[in-house]
Order: structure tokens, then sequence, then C-alpha cells
């Protein structure tokens, strides 16, 4: 967001400077707050993304209503159904890392587990969900720094943050077996 654009924001919320200020921090808060109930990695950061296309709206002339109000929580859920479809793409979790049988060797029992394994992150409650991408996000050095900083988040040992993962994992892994079954008798049924 440029000066002039953050300065029209501003504007908008209340002609009083200071009391514009007020708003647009409280505004933020409860932004921030939205974002982390639904489980967001970085709540503060859509937060700004949600400002952030507000603020470029107005810089567009819409004539916005209501700015202390809905109108952010509008943009919000916009920015949080993005997030949940990037998450949803992102499928951190390895097939491999599974070990649970395919249905044959080939691309379609791959395709089965796959969507089996997002069926199974879809159904974890968002927390277990987050915590999980969180685990399993990154690469090398990136990954390790990335659990030590979830462990000091939640305030966890490194021993109870692997427990953790193991026990979600394994959730993952025994709904994504019943899945396979359930693709292997629907395989079955119209192979009959």
């Amino acid at each position: 967001m440029t000066a002039e654009s953050f300065e029209r924001l501003l504007s908008a919320l209340d002609p009083d400077r200071q009391s514009a200020a007020q708003l647009y921090e409280s505004i933020r808060g409860r932004l921030i707050v939205f974002f982390e109930g639904r489980g967001c990695l970085y709540p503060a950061e859509y937060a700004d993304e949600t400002i952030n296309r507000v603020a470029r709206i107005i810089d567009q002339g819409r004539n916005v209503t209501d700015l202390n109000g809905y109108y952010f929580l509008g943009v919000a859920r916009n920015v949080l159904k993005e997030y949940w479809k990037k998450q949803a793409r992102a499928r951190p979790i390895d097939d491999a890392q599974l070990t649970v049988s395919p249905l044959h060797d080939d691309d379609e029992a791959s395709e089965a587990l796959a969507r089996c394994v997002d069926h199974c992150l879809e159904s974890l409650n968002s927390v277990e969900r987050t915590f999980i991408i969180r685990y399993y996000t990154g690469e090398r050095s990136t990954k390790i720094k990335g659990r030590r900083d979830l462990a000091e988040s939640l305030g966890l040992t490194n021993r109870q943050l692997r427990r953790r993962a193991f026990s979600i994992r394994q959730t993952i892994k025994s709904c994504a077996e019943t899945c396979l079954q359930g693709s292997r008798s629907e395989a079955n049924e119209s192979a009959s």
C-alpha cells in the first residue's frame, strides 16, 4: 500500500486523524483475531492483505459504506477462502509418508491416494490441520527452522512436537486407509 492509499484509507475511516488511527488499529486487531480463530498460519499477514484490498477499492473511487463494520469482514472472508484453497493445493504431506497400500501400482492408485489424503486433511479440525501443514512445510533447513518455531510458538519440546505430528499422521493414515477401502469397494462393484 502506498502512502497516498494509506492516507485515503484513514480519511475514509474518520476525518479526524487520531480517531482514524485508533479505528485502523482496532479493525486490524479484529481481523487478526478473525484469521487466528480460523487457523491461519500468519493471521497478521492476512489482516494486512485484507486492509490493502480495501485500500485498493477506495483508490478505485468506489463508494464504500460501513468501513468500521462489516465491509472489512466481507473482504476478510474472501481472503480466507483464497487461503484455504491455497492450503488445499499445497498438500504438505507426502503420500509416501503414510505408507498406505494403494489400489494398484499406477497413476490411478496414486490419484486415489492423493484424493483420500486431501479428504482426510479436510476432515481434521482447523488446529490439527494447521499444525500438520506447518509441520511439513518447507525443505531441509527451512523445515527444521519452521518446526523449531512451531514448537516454540506452542510451548512444546521437540519430542512433544514429534509426538503430536505422529498422532495426527496416524489419524490421517487411518482415515486414508478407510477411504482407500471405500475406493476399492467402489472399483470392485463397478467392475462386476
